[in-house]
């Protein structure tokens, strides 16, 4: 089991296991994708592309769907902090995706 913590002051997400806490800057993050697990609808798969190789993907299992799309704004777009402005300008999170 991991934490995820989105540092967005440090540009960086730290993924924290009982072990040790790895920390990851947005930059180097090249994509995120999901995918459901049809065993349980509320729940998605999450893998970060962190290098050029499909074995460079991390994947972390049972995220809630909910925050899909927040994570994927949030590395992909260098911080979520301006998920607030898009409701000013009439757009959702899903128009950016």
């Amino acid at each position: 089991m991991v934490r995820l913590t989105f540092k967005n002051e440090l540009q960086e997400l730290w993924i924290a296991s009982k072990d040790r806490t790895d920390k990851i800057n947005y930059a180097q993050i090249r994509d995120v994708e999901s995918d459901p697990i049809h065993t349980n609808e509320n729940y998605e798969m999450v893998g970060l592309q962190l290098g050029l190789t499909p074995n460079s993907k991390q994947w972390f299992y049972f995220v809630p769907g909910q925050y899909i799309k927040a994570i994927k704004y949030c590395i992909l777009n260098g911080g979520i902090s301006t998920i607030p402005l898009l409701k000013e300008h009439g757009e959702t999170i899903d128009d950016v995706l």
